[in-house]
């Protein structure tokens, strides 16, 4: 499978602090030496942002898009990212992909967040 820029898949992490696992919409963002980068999207529920500067709120991005990306109304969390491997992202299920307007608006808010120092909003474990 060739996996591109923009694309969609669910994949399982687990909460160090809790224990808990879901199962999350994520999006390749980017590679690094062909490694996939990715971003967790923020629960795909109806939920908005409540708080515009709050550490929980600030950092998601609206999709717009979300029908063509095969998603319900959503938002990425930008401050939740992580490199997978290649091998590993290839054995998910691709659900969707990603408009490039939404996606530019993602990868300027990745950009913004990396360069802000701000520790993550969680740390996940791949699972």
């Amino acid at each position: 499978m060739s996996v591109q820029i923009g694309d969609i898949f669910w994949m399982s992490v687990k909460y160090p602090s809790t224990g808990e696992i879901e199962t999350r919409p994520v999006v390749v963002y980017g590679f690094v030496d062909e490694e996939p980068l990715i971003a967790s999207f923020a629960t795909i529920t109806r939920s908005e942002i409540e708080d515009f500067d709050g550490k929980f709120d600030k950092w998601k991005v609206p999709i717009f898009k979300y029908r063509e990306a095969n998603l319900q109304p959503s938002y990425v969390k930008t401050n939740c990212i992580a490199t997978i491997s290649k091998s590993y992202i290839e054995t998910l299920v691709k659900i969707g992909h990603m408009e490039r307007i939404d996606l530019n608006h993602v990868i300027e808010r990745i950009e913004e967040f990396i360069d802000s120092d701000e520790e993550p909003w969680w740390n996940f474990k791949i699972i």
